[in-house]
């Protein structure tokens, strides 16, 4: 089961933020993160770093290797 859309659209609704500030926020393209929340498409492991990244939280939460959205460090 692919959990990274249902994270990246909870997570992003949570902090108030859209998938036009995803991209802003990222550099990565709109329609790819709207793509994303629909699972039309899969992100590569680049964009999912700067997704997490822009999101602050770790990339484990994002693809469901934990339910722990902090980032180890």
């Amino acid at each position: 089961m692919n959990v990274f859309p249902e994270r990246l659209k909870a997570v992003r609704v949570k902090q108030g933020k859209t998938c036009m500030d995803i991209s802003l926020d990222s550099g990565l393209n709109q329609n790819c993160v709207f793509q994303w929340e629909r699972q039309r498409r899969s992100p590569n492991m680049r964009s999912i770093v700067k997704v997490a990244d822009c999101l602050g939280v770790s990339i484990d939460y994002l693809v469901g290797r934990t339910d722990n959205p902090e980032i180890n460090r």
